[in-house]
């Protein structure tokens, strides 16, 4: 299952950049949703190359950007699920509570304050 997912988003991955261009919000999205399913599939160094490049897109528009905060915590807990700078998991964690309380989304700040709450004392 996992591999025929995988096959799938590097498809919508390629049409995305060859209609939109490799910077787009959309081709950030499916980034996230690529690097979600090595998460998923216990391979956080995957994920971590693709949640970068989808950050670098985000952050080049202006305001939230749908799925920034996602990434954000995803990219966090790669860095922490495959023992990495621990700090700069904590710190985009924290960018992504920031977002979820400004845009009111309530189940997902839940999700960052369990996040969170786990990493205290490890």
């Amino acid at each position: 299952m996992g591999s025929q997912a995988h096959a799938l988003y590097e498809r919508a991955l390629a049409i995305q950049e060859k209609a939109r261009g490799p910077d787009h919000p959309e081709v950030a999205i499916i980034l996230n949703n690529l690097a979600e399913l090595h998460l998923t599939m216990r391979r956080p160094q995957d994920a971590i190359p693709l949640l970068e490049r989808a950050l670098v897109i985000y952050t080049t528009f202006e305001g939230i950007q749908h799925g920034e905060m996602d990434a954000q915590l995803n990219l966090a807990t790669a860095l922490i699920a495959s023992h990495g700078d621990r700090v700069r998991a904590l710190a985009l964690a924290g960018q992504a509570r920031a977002g979820f309380r400004e845009t009111g989304d309530i189940r997902k700040l839940a999700e960052v304050e369990q996040f969170l709450a786990e990493q205290v004392g490890q």
